[in-house]
């Protein structure tokens, strides 16, 4: 999994990729708060994603 961080005013919602001090859409200050996402690894396009193999009984012949 990917990590990523973002900032996120608590006042307007504004997103930045890394904190700063004052906001620079509503410009209150100290209000940018840190957030962390995690992000599932993607398949390439053209690439299917592998499928788990389940355990099925085998008969035995007459």
């Amino acid at each position: 999994m990917k990590i990523k961080t973002k900032y996120v005013c608590q006042a307007c919602g504004f997103e930045a990729v890394r904190w700063m001090g004052r906001c620079s859409q509503c410009g209150e200050w100290n209000t940018l708060q840190e957030e962390i996402q995690r992000e599932a690894h993607k398949t390439p396009p053209g690439h299917m994603a592998r499928a788990g193999l389940t355990m099925v009984p085998v008969q035995e012949g007459p």
